[in-house]
């Protein structure tokens, strides 16, 4: 038996915000509970995008928390979703919000799907997957960085496949290379010698989009429009299976 949603038995909250990140096949949601000048706790829930599985919730108390530090929370959470290659769809309460924004100065920080791909340096380690040193930062015995042999790097790189690309189709392949810390060049090399003639993240962006629009009709009032858009959307998420699969073929 199914349990309850954390937002159906939590009936003296208001939900002061709905956050709703897709990634074409799973939707992460989350609910900031509370009262007027106060956030109290907040409901996550996991679902895929067709509802074919049951939801899994999480629960965060903030209670005892500052305002700052619910904002240092949602900040990281959505640096993560960003990371991990989701989408953020549009606040249902985005109106309201815009509009009781007016004279703050703040504008409305709503992110749409290009700027939401426009990732910013990273200031955190990245997959070192050639467990090469970060050449930025020196030693703090003043000893400069050994670097690894040019063979040792050849080595490494000629052992990669597709397949070890596989978690970076959602990103351009220059910012993908960086994450993997190789050179564009090599992985783009490496895509040609294994029979991939065009990195796949312009139609992954396209079919993602494709489903974030699609997944609006999902609370339609009419059924064959929550219908179609489902049969839609699987559809899609096919597509991108296809894509993924090409890389473990």
């Amino acid at each position: 038996m199914a349990l309850p949603s954390p937002t159906s038995i939590c009936k003296a909250c208001l939900v002061l915000r709905e956050i709703i990140h897709t990634n074409g096949l799973q939707i992460w949601k989350l609910q900031l509970h509370g009262s007027i000048g106060m956030i109290t706790h907040a409901v996550l829930e996991k679902l895929s995008s067709d509802f074919s599985l049951h939801s899994h919730y999480q629960t965060f108390d903030f209670c005892k928390e500052s305002t700052a530090t619910v904002k240092q929370y949602l900040v990281r959470y959505f640096e993560d979703r960003k990371q991990e290659g989701y989408i953020l769809l549009q606040d249902p309460l985005w109106e309201f919000y815009d509009a009781m924004s007016v004279g703050l100065g703040g504008g409305t920080d709503f992110l749409d799907i290009d700027s939401y791909f426009e990732l910013p340096p990273s200031t955190s380690g990245v997959n070192q997957l050639m467990n090469q040193p970060n050449q930025n930062n020196a030693p703090e015995d003043g000893n400069k960085p050994q670097k690894v042999p040019l063979s040792a790097q050849r080595e490494r790189t000629g052992k990669l496949k597709l397949k070890d690309f596989a978690g970076y189709l959602h990103l351009p392949i220059e910012e993908a290379a960086r994450r993997m810390n190789i050179c564009p060049t090599v992985m783009k090399k490496i895509c040609r010698r294994d029979g991939l003639v065009r990195w796949p993240y312009r139609k992954v962006r396209s079919i993602q989009r494709k489903i974030v629009n699609r997944s609006k009709s999902l609370s339609a009032n009419d059924a064959e429009e929550r219908d179609r858009a489902r049969v839609e959307i699987l559809e899609l998420q096919q597509q991108l299976a296809n894509i993924s699969e090409a890389f473990f073929g």
